[in-house]
Formats: structure tokens, sequence, C-alpha cells
């Protein structure tokens, strides 16, 4: 059993109820870019209503158009597939909560937030077929994939941009084989 094997086991375990925290640490990148808050501010559109009957605290309300429009990709290549070829489009509008309301979940939560503290998202997906964020949603469980999971030195590009003027460059990072264990 290889690591990607395992990673893929300990994700597929986490996934129900808590989603897969420890199945997807095994490669994080980050972009070289910071792009400040005040900076997206012109990139706010509509939220993703809520469900009616939850009840949220007045810290995690927000007006309704507190979402960021950051369109977002991802494109998959190989050694033996030098084009990249788009897995997927999607847009940040899409998550369920804000980036604000996730930081003060996080806050409320304990957790100590600090200038120069990354946080991550995690998976953003639309409901079209080609906004799955993610290569298990796009696998559709239970038929035969379009793709499997990532494959030793496939190389993945992540790229984020609003408007016209504000990108967050290209993050891309190629997934090396697993060292052998002594």
């Amino acid at each position: 059993m290889t690591d990607e094997h395992v990673a893929r086991d300990i994700q597929l375990l986490e996934m129900n109820p808590l989603g897969p925290l420890n199945g997807k640490n095994l490669g994080t990148s980050v972009s070289p870019w910071v792009i400040t808050p005040d900076a997206l501010q012109h990139y706010r559109t509509r939220s993703i209503p809520r469900v009616p009957d939850v009840k949220t605290t007045t810290l995690l309300a927000d007006s309704g158009k507190e979402a960021l429009d950051i369109k977002l990709s991802v494109k998959i290549s190989s050694p033996e597939q030098k084009s990249p070829k788009t897995a997927c489009v999607s847009n940040s509008a899409y998550m369920y909560w804000t980036l604000e309301q996730c930081l003060v979940q996080q806050a409320l939560a304990g957790a100590g937030l600090r200038t120069g503290d990354i946080v991550a998202t995690g998976t953003v997906s639309g409901e079209k077929e080609e906004e799955h964020g993610c290569l298990m949603e796009f696998m559709k469980q239970g038929a035969t994939p379009p793709r499997g999971y990532l494959e030793d030195h496939e190389t993945v590009l992540l790229e984020g941009y609003c408007g016209e003027g504000v990108g967050f460059g290209e993050c891309i990072g190629t997934l090396l084989p697993a060292k052998p264990v002594e």
C-alpha cells in the first residue's frame, strides 16, 4: 500500500462526520501572493442563502452580500500530458459560510488568531458538473470515474482572481512518490 492510498483511506474514514482533516495534509501549498481585505472589498457579492430554520448567532449573521467573487480554477498535468487539463472551475461565493464567518467560528471555538496566520477554506464546489472542487466529488462514487486520484508526478495548478485586476498568483505543486519507510 502506498502513502497516497493511506492518505485516501484516512480521508474516507474522516469524511463523515468530520470532513477530510488528516487525509488532506500530505500536500499543502500556498500562493506567493498576499491580498489585503481592502483590495477585495469591491468584489463582494450575494451570500449563499442559509437554511431558514438554522439559527445563527449575531456574530455569524451577514448582510446577504458578504461573499467574495473569487473565480477559481484547478488544472492538472503529468509528465505524459504536458498541457494542463482543467479539472474544475468554481467560485468562492459558492461557500455556504463566508470567509469572515469561518474566522469568527474559529475564534469562537477558542483558536487564537494572529496577524500572519494562514486559514484555508477547504473544498469550494458549485452545483454544476464542472464546479466540483474535489476529485472525490468529480469521480461520482459508484460509477466509472472520469479519472482516479492524483498520481505520482502529477502537477496541480490552482488559480484565483477577482475581476480584471486582483489575482492571487499561481499555486503549483507536484505530487512526488513517497519515500520508502526504513
